[in-house]
């Protein structure tokens, strides 16, 4: 149970930090 929930975290940590790279750096749209 704590190991899924501490892969939740990482993941939603994970893509809050990919959201604001493609804001601050739109690197993506260009691919």
């Amino acid at each position: 149970m704590e190991a899924t929930l501490v892969l939740d975290l990482l993941v939603e940590s994970a893509l809050k930090a990919s959201r604001e790279e493609g804001m601050n750096e739109p690197l993506f749209n260009q691919a």
